[in-house]
């Protein structure tokens, strides 16, 4: 319904390559839609700040007349390269990653104090409930050397919030491990 509004309307598929959405097949039908991805997530190149937009040719020949030039500089570059000559080696990794997540996920679960939010992205949003704090369990964690996403103040209706990005299945279980030992 909103992509007949008289409007442009942009959709971040920053996280495309972990689930099996994606509004590309729209494009076609419609002018006004924009699709923007990114080489952030599943080439693991968030530090040089690549990405593209796909539209139909008349938004892309106005895209093109604003932009900057130089707007992607020689680092970007080769590594953006590097990551499409080794593309199919690296969604190798997305696929473990995207399994890892599924299993991460139902593990999640089973703990009462926490509220798993299922994820089309590599992480699991979850709440941390059962009168126990994100912020304890942010701490507690830390302190065993897992590493995870607190958002606190910042993160408004999130305060009970943490994040937690799927890894390797040796990751799952010494998190696994840790929340079994949480008692506050």
């Amino acid at each position: 319904a909103i992509l007949a509004e008289n409007c442009l309307l942009v959709i971040d598929e920053a996280y495309a390559e972990f689930n099996d959405h994606s509004a590309i097949s729209l494009l076609a039908a419609h002018p006004n839609l924009v699709v923007t991805r990114t080489f952030s997530k599943w080439a693991g190149l968030a530090g040089v700040r690549l990405g593209y937009a796909l539209a139909c040719t008349t938004l892309t020949d106005y895209m093109m007349a604003i932009k900057q030039p130089y707007n992607v500089n020689s680092a970007a570059d080769a590594a953006g390269c590097a990551a499409l000559r080794r593309r199919a080696e690296i969604m190798k990794s997305v696929a473990a990653i995207r399994a890892e997540k599924d299993v991460l996920f139902q593990e999640l679960s089973k703990f009462p104090f926490l509220e798993p939010v299922p994820s089309s992205a590599n992480f699991i949003l979850m709440k941390v409930v059962e009168g126990r704090s994100a912020k304890g369990l942010h701490d507690y964690l830390r302190s065993k050397g897992i590493l995870i996403r607190y958002f606190g103040a910042q993160g408004g209706n999130l305060h009970n919030y943490v994040r937690i990005s799927a890894g390797k299945p040796e990751h799952t279980t010494a998190l696994v491990a840790a929340l079994a030992a949480w008692n506050p």
